[in-house]
């Protein structure tokens, strides 16, 4: 997992919390040497990538966890659901208005 999936997570995070310091997000994806692209080259069939990968037995979940882990501040609580009022109050009475568009 790259970065900007880490940035993109966090714009997300401070736009919902309502914090408008962040108008714009680029999220840019480069090759500094395109003259010999080598092991990075963008594009490989999926025979010559699967070949070159292998296989592993298990999830890449624990991996992903592990990862996020590591870099976490630790546990917290999720905001409450439901309530009626304070930071987290909801929009409109469920099921919501989307729901009715066609």
């Amino acid at each position: 997992m790259g970065w900007g999936i880490v940035w993109a997570a966090k714009a997300a995070q401070m736009a919902c919390d309502g914090d408008d310091r962040l108008a714009t997000l680029t999220l840019l994806a480069t090759q500094t040497d395109f003259e010999d692209p080598g092991k990075d080259e963008p594009y490989q069939p999926p025979d010559a990538w699967k070949a070159a990968v292998g296989e592993r037995d298990g999830s890449w979940w624990p991996a992903l966890v592990g990862w996020l882990d590591d870099r976490s501040s630790g546990d917290s609580a999720p905001p409450g659901l439901g309530t009626g009022s304070g930071r987290y109050k909801a929009v409109y009475d469920a099921p919501g208005s989307d729901v009715f568009q066609l």
